[in-house]
């Protein structure tokens, strides 16, 4: 008997130390769990004849998250593309955002998709299409963009446009200036005068674009500026124009086209990638004296994004006013955010600063709690990054000249409070908030 009460005493603090052991080493509850909310988006699917609004954004936000191909194979059909949009929470934030998914069919199911936080494309192959895609109508669409000399009807189309003034100046089309481009899945055209590049793709293909059917082109004269034009007629019946301007890093200064006279050189088939193509002579006085030059154009073919195209080259390089900010953005306001009706001050209250590091270290340590606060004014806390979110209800319970802050994750109930230090860090995020626990 004695030597069994000695080893239960020896085995205690054995015990003790284990468990101890055992929870220094569990792992430490995440807080912030990002996802995507269907409550801040609206989605809505297109095809040639339809148009259906979406309840749920998941599946169309998580396209592409996959692993990525950058091989479609086989004859490509473009079926529905789906566009899920998130209007700004906050008229003061950057965080609106789109992202739109296109269904492929080749010798697999493809979704190709693009997004506000990188313009490239990305495409993935799926076991299957979603039930509202329309699997039996399409568009077939070539690799490569074809080009052919404009029709009869085309010009009629061109004959018959009213809107051909600019800054109420006519602009005069060359009607035997008129080509015709076939759309190509993902690239673009570019046109160059004598060897200078156009400040803007003359063509831009994406696969979501094949609706537009073919693109007409000619070359207008504005002879109150004397400069060419660009006219652009889409098979859907959309028109503009647009000057032909050169890069100014190139040639700063815009130049006179006196007297432009315009002759297209003859060119008919599928356009090689890497390859210039002569398209048409200008002819124009400079100076007194007759000038010659010849306009070519080049299709690239861009590539789509996979496992191995760094970080930096993913995103876009044409638009990036398009992309989200690169920090977070964290709101505290009175009503739940419904995915239409943009808060402003004082029912919304923006983190403040640039850096939200150390408001999100704060959420972050928050400790699992199975009491909450009180209500306040501000009840709800968001937290976006990129596409995904969290949401928080929050309460409070004033303590002397400290307060506790509780945050319950709406999506699984489950309640965190900050530790002294977090609230703190809080409250100096949202200082109209320290300012009532300071009075």
């Amino acid at each position: 008997m004695k030597g069994e009460v000695a080893l239960k005493k020896q085995l205690i603090p054995v015990a003790l130390s284990c468990l101890l052991l055992a929870s220094c080493s569990q792992t430490k509850t995440d807080v912030i769990k990002l996802d995507y909310i269907d409550a801040h988006w609206r989605v809505s699917a297109y095809s040639a004849d339809n148009h259906i609004i979406l309840e749920e954004a998941h599946e169309t936000l998580s396209a592409c998250t996959g692993p990525l191909t950058t091989d479609l194979s086989g004859d490509l059909t473009v079926l529905d593309t789906v566009v899920a949009g998130r209007t700004p929470i906050s008229m003061s934030v950057n965080d609106n955002a789109y992202k739109r998914v296109t269904y492929v069919k080749g010798d697999q199911f493809y979704a190709v998709c693009q997004d506000s936080i990188s313009e490239r494309l990305r495409a993935e192959v799926i076991p299957s299409f979603p039930d509202y895609v329309d699997t039996e109508n399409g568009i077939r669409i070539e690799c490569l963009p074809s080009v052919r000399p404009g029709d009869e009807f085309a010009k009629e189309s061109l004959r018959n446009e009213e809107n051909l003034k600019d800054n109420g100046n006519e602009v005069t089309p060359f009607f035997d200036s008129l080509i015709q481009f076939s759309p190509a899945f993902h690239g673009e055209i570019e046109i160059r005068v004598a060897g200078r590049a156009m400040l803007f793709p003359l063509l831009a293909f994406e696969p979501a674009m094949v609706g537009l059917g073919q693109t007409d082109v000619a070359i207008g004269y504005n002879e109150a500026d004397e400069m060419p034009y660009i006219l652009l007629s889409y098979g859907n019946g959309y028109f503009t124009m647009i000057p032909l301007e050169i890069s100014p890093e190139i040639d700063e200064s815009k130049s006179a086209y006196h007297e432009l006279k315009v002759e297209r050189i003859p060119l008919e088939g599928e356009l090689v990638p890497g390859t210039r193509y002569p398209v048409y002579e200008f002819t124009y006085d400079k100076n007194g004296a007759p000038v010659m030059d010849i306009v070519t154009i080049e299709f690239n073919q861009n590539e789509l994004v996979s496992e191995n195209t760094p970080e930096t080259d993913q995103a876009s390089q044409v638009n990036p006013w398009l992309n989200l900010d690169e920090e977070p953005n964290i709101y505290l306001h009175k009503e739940p955010f419904d995915g239409v009706a943009v808060q402003e001050y004082p029912f919304i209250l923006n983190a403040a600063g640039i850096k939200m590091d150390d408001l999100v270290q704060a959420i972050d340590a928050a400790k699992p709690s199975k009491r909450s606060g009180n209500e306040g004014e501000y009840r709800w806390l968001t937290l976006i990054d990129g596409l995904k979110g969290q949401e928080f209800k929050v309460t409070y319970k004033q303590r002397s000249k400290k307060m506790d802050v509780f945050l319950t994750d709406k999506l699984t109930d489950e309640t965190y409070k900050l530790t002294s230090e977090g609230a703190e860090t809080f409250l100096s995020y949202f200082p109209e908030l320290k300012s009532d626990v300071d009075k």
